[in-house]
């Protein structure tokens, strides 16, 4: 997998991050305190930080356009929810209890890796977003903006939806690192026991064939056979022909020195 590809959602989240900073910081007239509120609120939540990591880590998950789809539907639909709590249009005493639903939903669908349509993924992120949207809004003060406050829970929801994406990719990284590197060390193994058996087989053929050797030199064996090794009669005759022929010349070199005398 290249890095090109595994950096493109990162790159598409932080350039729709910083799109909206500009929009609302050049058309709006943004309060830094409200900001913050809001944007410190969803971390104050396990139910929220929970929801939103599991977001990330199930459109990471489900790859392709799911990785911007869901992350975009859910801030683009809290964001309305936000609006609606804000403004009291709708009253949803469930809200807490749907949230704290949205965190064993998006925990079993990525335990289970849960795949459907894209439509209906779409449907259930935009579900439970607005319900978490409804929470964030129905908690701002009167006196605070509404837009600054807005804009501060939707950018801390894109980083924890980032962050789910970031936590799916180094938790598949580090699998598929832990995969190869088993599959090294068995191929290794199996490398070395294969030149070892080879080897083995090389030595016991070359004992084998030098077991099946009838004559072999003395100078290198000694076994009782090659200790009693004699040479061939024929030449111990030759040798003894010879001395008995040097011995009659000189037998009759001292008859004739002696007649001379």
């Amino acid at each position: 997998m290249k890095l090109k590809t595994l950096l493109t959602p990162y790159f598409a989240l932080a350039f729709l991050l910083i799109g909206l900073l500009y929009v609302f910081y050049i058309m709006i007239d943004v309060s830094i305190t409200d900001l913050n509120s809001g944007f410190l609120h969803p971390l104050e939540g396990w139910d929220h930080i929970v929801t939103m990591l599991g977001v990330g880590i199930w459109a990471a998950q489900l790859r392709g356009k799911a990785i911007w789809l869901l992350p975009t539907t859910f801030v683009g639909v809290m964001s309305l929810g936000g609006i609606s709590g804000a403004a009291k249009y709708l009253a949803v005493p469930s809200a807490e209890i749907l949230i704290v639903l949205s965190c064993l939903v998006f925990s079993v669908l990525i335990i289970r890796k849960v795949r459907f349509d894209t439509r209906i993924n779409v449907l259930i992120v935009a579900f439970f977003a607005f319900f978490h949207g409804y929470a964030h809004g129905a908690e701002i003060s009167t006196s605070a903006s509404l837009i600054s406050y807005t804009l501060g829970f939707m950018i801390a929801t894109l980083l924890l939806h980032g962050a789910g994406i970031l936590v799916a990719k180094v938790v598949f990284l580090s699998i598929a690192f832990f995969i190869a590197q088993a599959l090294n060390v068995v191929t290794a193994t199996q490398s070395i026991k294969t030149v070892s058996a080879s080897y083995t087989q090389i030595a016991q053929s070359d004992f084998s064939q030098l077991k099946s050797i009838d004559q072999k030199p003395p100078l290198i064996n000694f076994s009782p056979q090659w200790r009693s090794f004699s040479p061939p009669s024929s030449i111990w005759g030759i040798q003894a022909k010879g001395s008995a022929h040097m011995g009659q010349n000189r037998n009759s070199d001292m008859r004739s020195f002696l007649q001379k005398k």
